[in-house]
C-alpha cells in the first residue's frame, strides 16, 4: 500500500473558554460554521461544554485549527467566535503559530491531571442552531446525576463532519453508509474523566442517559441521524450496524475474503465486530 503524504506547513491554533451566558450566541456562531455551505475545508474545530466537579464550574470550550494560515492574522472563519465574551485560563486563550508538534506540545500542557477513569459514548445529529442549543440543555440536565462522582470532568463536544469530507473521494468507496445525506453532520462525543473505579456504573448511566436525552431531542427536531463514528463509541453501541444493512452487507463479504478462517471474527477478542447476517 502506497500512502501520499504533503507538506503540512504551520498551523494556527486556538482554544478558548466563554461564559454560559453566551449559549445562545455559541449555538448561532457555530450553526452557521457547519452548515455544508460555509464550510472552510482549511478549519478544523469543535465546540462543547464541560463541568469540573472540584470547582463545581461548568464552561463552555472552543478549539480552533487553521490549516493554511496567511501569517500571524487571525482566520476570518473563527473571528465570531473569538469576538465572544472570553475566560481567561492558564494558556487557553492564547493563539499559537506553528507545527502540529507544537500544536500537540500547548495541548498536552493545559491538560488537567491524569485521572484513573475514562470513557466515550458518540451520536449524531444535523447541527442546527436549535439543536445545538437543545445539545447544551441535554448536558445542563445530566449534571445532577453526577454531583457524588469523585473527580469528575464531565466533557461533551460538538465536531463538524460535513459533505466536504465524507464526499471527498466518493463517498460510495467508504463504507459509513453517508453517501446519500449530502448534508452536514455532527459528531456528538460524551468524554468524561473520574477518579474512583466504584462509581463507573453511575458515570455510564449518565452517558447513557444524556445520550438518550440528546437522541430523542433530535428525533424531536427531525435532525437525528444513525450514525454511529466508531472511535467515540461507548462498549454497549454498535457502531458497524450504523452503517446500513447494505454497507454491512458489503463488509461480511469483504471479511469472508479476506478473514476466510475467521481469524479476527472469532479468535480476537476485543473490538467492534461486523454484525452477523440475522
Amino acid at each position: 500500500m502506497t500512502l501520499p503524504t504533503f507538506e503540512q506547513g504551520l498551523l494556527w491554533y486556538s482554544m478558548t473558554l466563554n461564559p454560559l451566558s453566551e449559549v445562545d450566541n455559541q449555538a448561532r456562531i457555530y450553526g452557521g460554521l457547519m452548515a455544508a455551505e460555509n464550510y472552510d475545508v482549511n478549519a478544523s474545530f469543535l465546540t462543547g461544554w464541560a463541568y469540573v466537579g472540584a470547582q463545581n464550574l461548568s464552561v463552555t470550550l472552543n478549539q480552533l485549527i487553521y490549516t493554511r494560515p496567511v501569517g500571524n492574522d487571525t482566520p476570518a472563519v473563527f473571528q465570531p467566535v473569538l469576538d465572544l465574551p472570553a475566560i481567561s485560563y492558564s494558556s487557553t486563550s492564547s493563539t499559537v503559530i506553528g507545527t502540529a508538534l507544537t500544536l500537540a506540545n500547548n495541548s498536552a500542557a493545559i491538560q488537567l491531571p491524569q485521572a484513573a477513569r475514562y470513557m466515550t459514548a458518540t451520536s449524531t445529529f444535523v447541527p442546527t442552531e436549535a439543536m445545538i442549543r437543545a445539545t447544551y440543555e441535554a448536558f445542563q440536565a445530566s449534571l445532577p446525576l453526577l454531583q457524588n462522582v469523585t473527580g469528575i470532568m464531565w466533557a461533551v463536544n460538538i465536531e463538524p463532519l460535513p459533505p466536504q469530507l465524507y464526499t471527498r473521494n466518493g463517498a460510495d468507496t467508504n463504507a459509513f453508509g453517508l453517501d446519500n445525506d449530502g448534508g452536514s453532520l455532527a459528531v456528538f462525543l460524551i468524554s468524561p474523566s473520574w477518579s474512583d473505579g466504584a462509581q463507573d456504573e453511575i458515570v455510564y448511566g449518565a452517558a447513557r442517559s444524556l445520550l438518550a436525552d440528546i437522541e430523542a431531542r433530535a428525533k424531536a427536531l427531525g435532525v437525528f441521524h444513525p450514525y454511529i463514528y466508531l472511535n467515540y463509541a461507548a462498549p454497549w453501541q454498535d457502531p458497524i450496524a450504523s452503517y446500513g444493512e447494505a454497507s454491512v452487507t458489503k463488509l461480511r463479504a469483504l471479511r469472508k475474503r479476506v478473514d476466510p478462517k475467521e481469524v479476527f471474527t472469532r479468535k480476537l477478542a476485543g473490538g467492534f465486530k461486523i454484525p452477523e447476517a440475522a
